[in-house]
């Protein structure tokens, strides 16, 4: 097969997948209505690298750390050290009503 086929039939499969999804791909990444961040956002965040090479010498755009928990802050004071109380383990279900 030529390279000319290649591309045709590579196209003919861009515009089926795009019919398929019943919308144009988006063009501005700022009007994507999922997540978007661009590099200024993440450069100084801890955890993040960005072009980075690894160990097999690779290029590597985009490093994220896996994230540890960290034991809750103890605080200053006593007298509110005695009104908090943290649970050992974070448990999104948990709920705190008042009676």
């Amino acid at each position: 097969m030529s390279i000319y086929t290649q591309r045709l039939a590579s196209q003919i499969e861009f515009i089926k997948q795009c019919t398929l999804m019943k919308k144009a791909p988006i063009q501005d990444f700022t009007k994507h209505s999922d997540f978007t961040c661009i590099e200024e956002h993440v450069l100084n965040l801890p955890g993040i690298s960005l072009n980075t090479t690894n160990d097999t010498s690779e290029d590597v755009w985009l490093r994220l750390e896996r994230l540890r928990e960290n034991s809750v802050p103890k605080p200053s004071s006593t007298l509110l050290a005695h009104w908090l109380v943290f649970p050992s383990k974070f448990n999104p279900t948990l709920n705190f009503e008042s009676d």
